[in-house]
């Protein structure tokens, strides 16, 4: 927590403004901090190696240097054999995770306007999933990359193609789940249901149940309960698959609420499908 913010004040805006750019001698008083603080052991400075840290610097410096401020999809592709290797640093995957926020966000997400097609996952996604499988410390930080995402209002994008991002980003976000991150994921899209469309949040729970088995512990299935509660609406027109995804953990979870809500389904096949493919 104490180097978040050297490490913001170095990275987090490095390819959004000129303004870091123009100070590169705090930036590299910065990096020589990070270096040090990250190689030290059990918080002795006599264990640390002088090598090691300016090892890290140069890596560092690499990576500022390398990674593009708005780059093109190819070049991404370029330079992604150098990402991957990079990652397996800590310091070094969060500084790229802070890249890829940068990305993403920039103007209003216009990397969604030129890139996104429903049918790939954007490969700055395939990245923020591997740094949380690498890094399992960073998957704070990846998650909050995801929500960035998930909340976004493209401004060109019509509705459906704002929730067919949206569901690409579930599909990103089941994997954290299952990275033993599942409670985080739940409390985010309980406290957030209400700003959320009902299909989502089917398309989320469909998702996530085909994940996990039974017993579910409480503090899963208490958010799954309220978000159902929330989407019954949804569910009993959603396609058969999901309807008997959504019964299943219902019958397997001993509470009244989840009999109530197992009661609501029964023999109601009413309305429009709704795609959960």
């Amino acid at each position: 927590r104490v180097l978040g913010p050297i490490i913001e004040q170095a990275f987090g805006h490095l390819w959004g403004t000129a303004a870091q750019k123009q100070r590169p001698e705090l930036a590299s008083k910065c990096t020589w901090l990070i270096a040090y603080a990250t190689q030290c052991a059990d918080g002795l400075p006599d264990s640390v190696s002088t090598d090691k840290v300016q090892q890290l610097v140069g890596q560092m410096k690499e990576v500022r240097e390398e990674l593009p401020a708005r780059p093109i999809q190819t070049h991404v592709y370029g330079i992604l054999p150098k990402i991957l290797e990079w990652i397996n640093t800590p310091i070094l995957a969060r500084i790229v995770l802070l890249w890829v926020r940068d990305v993403t966000t920039y103007d209003n997400f216009t990397y969604y306007s030129t890139y996104f097609t429903s049918s790939e996952v954007p490969v700055l996604f395939l990245l923020l999933e591997e740094i949380a499988y690498r890094q399992p410390l960073l998957k704070p930080l990846v998650f909050a990359a995801y929500k960035d995402s998930f909340e976004s209002r493209v401004p060109d994008f019509p509705p459906e193609k704002q929730i067919k991002l949206q569901k690409m980003v579930i599909n990103r976000i089941a994997v954290l789940a299952q990275l033993d991150y599942v409670l985080p994921v739940l409390n985010y899209f309980d406290a957030k249901k209400e700003l959320i469309d009902e299909s989502v949040i089917v398309y989320f729970l469909c998702r996530l149940l085909a994940q996990f088995d039974a017993p579910y512990p409480t503090e899963f299935y208490t958010p799954v309960l309220g978000l159902l509660q929330h989407a019954i609406d949804g569910v009993k027109v959603a396609k058969e698959k999901g309807v008997m995804c959504v019964r299943d953990f219902l019958a397997r979870v001993d509470d009244d609420q989840a009999r109530a809500l197992g009661a609501m389904l029964v023999d109601d096949a009413t309305g429009s499908p709704i795609s959960i493919d």
